[in-house]
């Protein structure tokens, strides 16, 4: 074997093989990460955290930070809370001192699934109007809460209560269902059916008024929506009429 076979080698290794290799390494990694984001946090508030799956280490919360299929997130302290926005416009607004993870979602061309795991504490949810076969579904140690409607919230401490502005809300508990519509709520005690609908106080309709600028956001999305709607179509006829015209 002539001497500079080797110094060949190694220079081929390093200037070919080698960069391909880690740029292969990192393609793999985004692809991955693509494939499981989730949503973006937003409106980061006081002291959060953000783990990933497998991470003791969690990382200090901010706008704009991309969250992926089982990252938890955690408002530490009583002035803590932040938005967990999904990608077709669904909300989370997490309170303080929640601890919460996010579970299987998908978003398909005809339906979507996504699902959220509550240990502590209480989340606000808004829910666009969910497409035939979708599914929105926020879990406690002890219940489930399947998504029927728009505006809700949920809650784990001693029991877990969910609460219902606008929607309907289907509650399973130790197999047993019941569905809250608007301004109900159910409570489930650990092990226990979940119980009887019940009228919503004035206080607790109340603490919707927190969602006030997400509900109103949505609104001026919807009439931006509705414009752009009406101007294409404006445009489209004036196309067709010029078209007719010259046909003429």
């Amino acid at each position: 074997m002539r001497p500079y076979s080797k110094a060949i080698r190694n220079r081929f290794w390093s200037f070919t093989v080698f960069p391909f290799l880690v740029l292969s390494f990192f393609l793999i990694q985004e692809g991955v990460a693509l494939a499981q984001k989730a949503a973006t946090l937003s409106k980061v508030q006081g002291n959060v955290r953000v783990f990933e799956a497998g991470s003791n280490r969690g990382k200090k919360g901010r706008d704009g930070m991309a969250l992926f299929v089982n990252s938890t997130i955690k408002t530490l302290g009583a002035n803590s809370r932040a938005d967990i926005i999904y990608i077709r416009g669904d909300v989370v607004r997490v309170m303080p001192n929640t601890d919460v993870t996010l579970g299987d979602t998908r978003l398909e061309e005809d339906k979507s699934t996504t699902k959220l795991k509550l240990a502590a504490g209480k989340i606000f949810n808004v829910v666009n109007k969910l497409t035939e076969g979708s599914t929105y579904e926020v879990q406690t140690r002890t219940a489930t809460a399947g998504v029927k409607g728009t505006v809700w919230s949920a809650e784990t401490a001693s029991q877990d209560t969910f609460m219902v502005k606008e929607g309907k809300v289907e509650v399973d508990a130790a197999q047993q269902k019941v569905l809250v519509a608007d301004l109900k709520k159910s409570t489930v005690q650990g092990g226990q059916p979940p119980g009887d609908p019940q009228d919503l106080s004035p206080e607790e309709i109340a603490m919707f008024d927190i969602l006030d600028d997400l509900l109103e956001s949505i609104k001026t999305d919807i009439k931006e929506e509705i414009q752009e709607s009406i101007k294409e179509d404006i445009i489209q006829n004036a196309i067709e009429n010029e078209m007719d015209m010259d046909m003429h």
